[in-house]
């Protein structure tokens, strides 16, 4: 027939076909890529709330390419560094925005600096992504003034921000080592890679709980370091980031909801 053509295929067993599963009673996997490869516990549920399925047990597919290569996603890497053994002995950090609305203060980004140790948290809020080494230059001061230590490590991604000619002479000069992640990899640095998303997370919810403007995202993710920095975390057991850091258990007696 015209605009039509011609297949010829010599074993026609290699092609899967409706009648095939049927005659191998195979209909879990008939289904599975008829409703476009959906998992089988929500096929399950399809036989219920469906009409047109095969009634009984539908086996389950134990190995499905189609899915093995379409839903591949990259797993999240193991931690193989050992915890820093003292404050500032490595810190991590990264920048997020640019952000689509701009902050009561004309910021659409934020960088943030973690201290591997305590796993307490700075964040400081800029216009331009290339205030970045300004930012790290007032961390610097006020961290090692406040404990009396150095910083000894920095792990950051390979973002131009970190890796300017500025920023490679200064932590030259001051004796800080850079840890770069492999390009494309934000699980190298994942540390700060879930902070940013637990801090996003966290100040969307302040804000949608009070309805208030998007425009205060800058004051909600200050307010959500703040907070997180003194509550527990998971990997220091009984103690808060700001105990861990500084010494003090802090007082949250001056605490109010958000708005």
């Amino acid at each position: 027939m015209k605009n039509l053509y011609k297949l010829e295929v010599d074993d026609c067993t290699t092609l899967s076909t409706k009648e095939e599963f049927v005659q191998s009673q195979d209909f879990g996997e008939f289904w599975h890529r008829q409703l476009g490869h959906l998992h089988h516990g929500a096929l399950k549920i399809m036989q219920q709330i469906s009409t047109g399925l095969p009634k009984g047990k539908l086996e389950q597919v134990d190995t499905c390419k189609g899915c093995t290569l379409g839903k591949y996603t990259k797993s999240s890497f193991h931690d193989q560094d050992s915890r820093a053994e003292a404050i500032l002995e490595r810190v991590h950090t990264d920048l997020c925005g640019a952000f689509l609305m701009e902050s009561t203060a004309k910021q659409r980004y934020y960088v943030i600096f973690i201290d591997d140790y305590s796993r307490k948290c700075w964040i400081y809020f800029m216009q331009k992504k290339d205030q970045t080494f300004t930012k790290f230059c007032e961390f610097k001061s006020l961290v090692e003034k406040e404990s009396g230590k150095k910083i000894k490590a920095l792990r950051t991604d390979n973002g131009g921000e970190y890796v300017s000619q500025e920023f490679k002479e200064f932590c030259a000069a001051k004796g800080i080592k850079q840890e770069l992640s492999a390009t494309h990899n934000p699980q190298q640095n994942g540390v700060a890679e879930r902070k940013k998303r637990t801090i996003v997370g966290a100040s969307q919810a302040m804000l949608h709980d009070q309805g208030l403007p998007l425009h205060l995202w800058a004051e909600a993710c200050n307010t959500t370091v703040y907070v997180q920095n003194r509550s527990l975390h998971r990997i220091l057991g009984m103690k808060t980031p700001e105990e861990a850091f500084s010494g003090k258990r802090p007082d949250l007696g001056h605490f109010r909801i958000f708005g």
